[in-house]
């Protein structure tokens, strides 16, 4: 793909499905502006791309509305936005709290929702804003109901945003379970998670947890694929149907 004349702002773009999707991006031409809320993340996230010096890094935490005024400061010539950054909640239905749950829709529909909103002023009407929702919203692993509350939320968000915001296309992309460092808050031991990833893949179709590389495609996909509007691009190894 050829994204030459693309200019895509990733949110959460210093680690996990939001690194490789910046580093798939500009090795296909587009120029990136990556946002994060470390600075020391952004920096080495930054060293790993094609070129570190053609990446804008911003920080900022999207989940603040000055984060989102510094992150919708870059607006300008940006054709692409793309959110994958997120506050999930994890632990038992006895131990939620409402601060877990605000900080879970905060940055799963409140921020997105914003940003968008924001960037929907300066977009090109042959634009795109994709959002990043997950698994849980169709198979709720134990412990993790508010996460699929969220994601499954996302997912309807998404449909009255294309309405709105036509021909701005607004789409999410739904990964399965994905190797990242997410998965060190979800299962800190290593050893149990990796025998829970064990136990997935012999379960799923593909028979292998996916990798941040395989959401960056999907992404790249939605961003190219100017026929794909108000849609949910599921990218689990078929883990929906197990």
């Amino acid at each position: 793909m050829n994204f030459a004349n693309r200019r895509v702002v990733v949110v959460g773009g210093s680690s996990g499905m939001g690194l490789a999707t910046a580093q798939l991006l500009q090795a296909e031409g587009a120029a990136v502006i990556i946002v994060g809320r470390s600075a020391q993340r952004l920096e080495q996230a930054r060293a790993t791309l094609q070129s570190p010096q053609a990446v804008i890094p911003v920080q900022a935490d999207m989940t603040t509305s000055t984060g989102r005024e510094t992150i919708s400061a870059h607006s300008a010539g940006v054709t692409d936005l793309v959110i994958t950054a997120a506050d999930l909640v994890y632990g038992p239905v006895a131990d939620v709290t409402e601060a877990m749950v605000d900080k879970a829709i905060q940055s799963k529909l409140i921020a997105p929702f914003f940003l968008a909103q924001a960037f929907a002023k300066t977009l090109p009407t042959t634009g795109s804003i994709t959002f990043v929702s997950g698994i849980a919203a169709e198979r709720p692993i134990r412990g993790g109901a508010w996460t699929g509350i969220v994601n499954a939320g996302l997912n309807a968000m998404v449909r009255g945003l294309a309405i709105e915001l036509a021909p701005i296309r607004v789409n999410t992309v739904s990964p399965g379970w994905i190797d990242t460092p997410l998965w060190d808050q979800i299962r800190p031991d290593l050893s149990q998670r990796e025998a829970l990833f064990a136990e997935m893949c012999t379960k799923i179709p593909s028979r292998r947890i996916g990798r941040p590389e395989d959401v960056a495609l999907a992404i790249s996909a939605v961003i190219s694929n100017g026929f794909m509007n108000a849609s949910t691009l599921y990218v689990d190894g078929g883990q929906r149907i197990t």
